[in-house]
């Protein structure tokens, strides 16, 4: 995986599915990305195929509106008492996760001072299991977090395919899933960012 120089993104709206940001050591340029790089599903949204990784020790994830915690945010989202409108904080300093399917409108969010979601498990190449957090629900909101793949292969971290998210804050780092395949965001509606650290991706941020 190619270095690349970290580079800050203090506001920025997204409103076409296919524009992204690209980013080289001289300069930032939008871009339209090929259609087979991204491949939006025309049918029902799929759970990704790549199985969640064990639960880790300990409860690192408490949902501030119901005071339950959790070992992963999986299994937060999924719980029968998270509904919309919720927020999900991450409580340690650094937290691993495997793929996650967020199904509500929930707010995913670091402890003071921000949280390293580090990656558990490698996407898949194809679809929706494309993506390591793939969003199935409106108005979704990640905040002060930093998601790193580290060794994994990681198609894209963030694949949304709902209008309404929202990124604030939050750092995406060691992101790649082959050679110049490697995404931070990959939206295909409406999405709001801002404030966002983009360091050593594959290839597009």
């Amino acid at each position: 995986m190619s270095t690349r120089r970290s580079v800050p993104i203090p506001s920025l709206t997204i409103s076409c599915a296919a524009l992204l940001l690209i980013f080289d050591a001289s300069s930032i340029q939008a871009a339209r990305v090929s259609p087979t790089a991204l491949e939006r599903d025309t049918g029902a949204v799929q759970t990704p195929t790549v199985s969640q990784p064990p639960a880790a020790a300990g409860a690192n994830i408490l949902n501030l509106d119901t005071s339950e915690s959790f070992a992963t945010i999986a299994a937060a989202i999924n719980d029968a008492d998270t509904a919309t409108g919720h927020t999900l904080e991450v409580q340690s300093a650094t937290h691993s996760e495997g793929i996650v399917n967020v199904t509500k409108g929930v707010t995913i969010q670091g402890t003071s001072g921000g949280s390293t979601i580090n990656a558990a498990a490698n996407t898949g190449s194809s679809g929706n299991a494309r993506g390591w957090f793939l969003i199935s629900a409106n108005d979704v909101t990640f905040r002060d977090l930093t998601f790193d793949g580290g060794a994994f292969n990681i198609h894209q971290a963030i694949r949304c395919n709902n209008p309404g998210l929202t990124v604030e804050s939050c750092g995406f780092q060691n992101l790649g899933f082959s050679t110049y395949v490697g995404f931070g965001i990959a939206s295909f509606e409406n999405a709001t960012i801002t404030d966002c650290v983009f360091s050593n991706i594959e290839r597009v941020s």
